[in-house]
């Protein structure tokens, strides 16, 4: 699936503008949020693929009065990477706990208390 760097420009009446080089493409909208999906639509057009389909690898924001907009959006969104890699590992881990500890006997009560999960969660864990 493809992905696109774009540029978001808050102007100094609260509109934004939004910009794709790739695609040659620009939208404006009175909010961030109207100019990202502006801008998936623009995309899509051009691209000739759903707008589902459009994913951004990087955004520049540019941000009257905070130069570190961009760099602080970088962080973020590297964060949330991070995270939601930890949390998919989790679960990942938490499954083969209760599945191993299940079939060593231990009552799914006690699974749940080991992992902090109530035993109706081990359950669906272990028919899922």
């Amino acid at each position: 699936m493809p992905e696109y760097d774009i540029k978001l420009i808050r102007g100094e009446g609260g509109d934004w503008v939004g910009r794709c080089d790739a695609v040659r493409g620009n939208t404006q909208a009175a909010s961030a949020r109207g100019a990202l999906d502006g801008l998936r639509d623009v995309i899509a057009l051009v691209e000739e693929i759903e707008v589902s389909a459009v994913e951004f690898r990087s955004m520049e924001i540019d941000l009257a009065g905070a130069d570190s907009a961009s760099d602080l959006l970088a962080e973020v969104r590297q964060a949330r990477r991070e995270l939601a890699a930890i949390e998919a590992k989790s679960r990942e881990r938490t499954r083969e706990a209760v599945r191993q500890f299940s079939e060593a006997g231990v009552t799914r009560r006690d699974v749940g208390a080991l992992l902090g999960l109530s035993h109706q969660r081990v359950a669906q864990l272990l028919s899922a």
